[in-house]
């Protein structure tokens, strides 16, 4: 038999080459997943997408629009809940705000390590949903009961309770959904990553959009807002909760890999003790000259690594470097508009909610993100000119800076105009000497700049984190975010 004629034809497969990429052993999560209909453990996803991938997609969007609308919605009109029916001075309700938003953010770590380590995403998320579904029961239960004659040591423990379990559900949703969203690209290429955190956002933005108008406007009725918008938002998360599961079936899902945070630490023990060895090593002589000229160590951390006489594999080693570096987006805090009134009327009866004024940069990404993934992003990319993340970074950057420089123009332009007024926000005075309007641009551009850089920091993060840990690094990712942008 020559070598043209071999292997023979009776040994050639008649399988798929997908299925050579099928592993010879399969976990026991994988079996037991297969065999009781829960998530697909590690399907190969076709390039083409499928009527049930797109179903899978639509249900993730719809589960963020959802939870986000219950989120923004209990935001927007927390501090005034929390003076007028919760019974708190100012002061107090400005810092429980603070503390229920850094404690969700904080709660996005802790979240990601569990789902990676323990539970896998899907029921990170569901778990954090069922959660999510408690708190804002416990809340609207508060606000009902405040509009009656029940005495306030009853409400208020319930509210602030209903507040703490409404940021742990929120932090380990939040961590957790981006990732198990991304899970369902298995095979996509950048182009599908773009797509899907593209309307990640969008669907983020629409869900604020909804929040700030429509629930925020229902909560401002004196009589009983409070109540029939937060009884709105626990339909909400009610009905993402009821989304996750239709496609439970054909979701494409991770195991949990292990403890994630005692493996790195591991490895950092064990490198730094075996650096310590190599330096003995040379001292004494007992060393291999040209080692390393052959096979150049990356960083300190290779020292774990078994071809350097540790006891872990490259890629375990590879993925501690995760926990060094971490994208953060941009900042885009300006100044409100408590000094500046609506043109056309030297005493207004009518003042806009300077809150309301960043709806302006929702209204920008939410025309924007359409127009860049069905026009100009598949243009670029047909002109051969198409633009990586660190290229849409960058352009937002711009944006942003100009964003800072009209802010600042703005900002000279009101303290020299001699045009003033006076008006009372919050039984606050304020001295008002500029058209509201002219921070329309700055909005405007900080939009265009979350277009891009947002987006693809969104993208970037997800896609150079380990497959291990991706829920932890997104989590870390939007814990950084918080804390430079507040």
């Amino acid at each position: 038999m020559s070598l043209r004629t071999f292997p023979p034809s009776q040994m050639v497969s008649t399988s798929s080459v997908s299925d050579e990429r099928t592993p010879l052993m399969r976990s026991a999560s994988a079996m037991n997943s297969q065999s009781s209909g829960q998530c697909q453990q590690s399907p190969v996803q076709m390039h083409l997408p499928s009527q049930s991938f797109r179903c899978r997609m639509i249900c993730i969007l719809l589960i963020v629009i959802l939870e986000r609308i219950t989120f923004y919605g209990l935001i927007a009109n927390l501090l005034p809940f929390l003076i007028n029916r919760i019974g708190l001075d100012q002061s107090a309700s400005i810092a429980v705000v603070f503390i229920f938003t850094g404690f969700a953010w904080l709660m996005s770590t802790i979240g990601g390590i569990i789902a990676d380590s323990y539970s896998g995403r899907y029921n990170a998320v569901y778990g954090s949903l069922l959660i999510y579904i408690v708190g804002v029961g416990m809340i609207l239960a508060a606000a009902i009961f405040s509009e009656f004659t029940f005495r306030d040591i009853f409400y208020q423990p319930l509210a602030f309770v209903a507040l703490i379990i409404i940021s742990v559900g929120e932090g380990a949703y939040k961590a957790n959904v981006t990732a198990f969203g991304g899970d369902q690209l298995q095979a996509g290429d950048d182009t599908e990553y773009r797509r899907f955190f593209n309307w990640y956002y969008w669907s983020i933005n629409i869900a604020v959009f909804i929040a700030f108008t429509a629930i925020g406007y229902i909560e401002q009725d004196m009589s009983c807002g409070f109540s029939k918008g937060f009884g709105i938002l626990f339909g909400c998360i009610i009905l993402a909760c009821i989304t996750l599961c239709v496609q439970r079936s054909v979701y494409v899902c991770h195991p949990p890999t292990g403890h994630i945070v005692r493996k790195v630490y591991n490895i950092i023990k064990e490198a730094r003790h075996r650096k310590r060895e190599q330096s003995s090593w040379d001292r004494t002589g007992q060393y291999f000259p040209g080692y390393e000229e052959q096979m150049p160590m990356k960083s300190w951390l290779d020292y774990a690594m078994m071809k350097y006489g540790g006891s872990y594999l490259d890629t375990d080693v590879e993925e501690g470097y995760a926990y060094f570096c971490n994208p953060c987006s941009i900042l885009d805090h300006l100044f409100s508009g408590l000094h500046m009134i609506l043109p056309g009327d030297p005493n207004p009866t009518f003042v806009v909610v300077p809150a309301w004024l960043s709806l302006v940069d929702v209204c920008f990404v939410l025309m924007l993100i359409p127009i860049m993934d069905k026009i100009v992003y598949p243009w670029l990319d047909k002109k051969g000119w198409r633009l990586s993340v660190f290229k849409r970074i960058s352009i937002g950057f711009l944006f942003a800076t100009g964003s800072m420089i009209v802010a600042g123009i703005v900002e000279i332009e009101r303290g020299e105009s001699d045009n003033c007024v006076n008006h009372t926000i919050s039984n606050q005075n304020y001295t008002a000497c500029l058209s509201i309007y002219y921070q329309i641009p700055q909005y405007g551009l900080i939009g265009i700049s979350e277009v891009f850089a947002s987006v693809a920091a969104l993208e970037f993060a997800y896609k150079e984190a380990p497959k291990t840990m991706q829920s932890f690094v997104m989590g870390l990712f939007y814990f950084v975010q918080s804390a430079v942008s507040r």
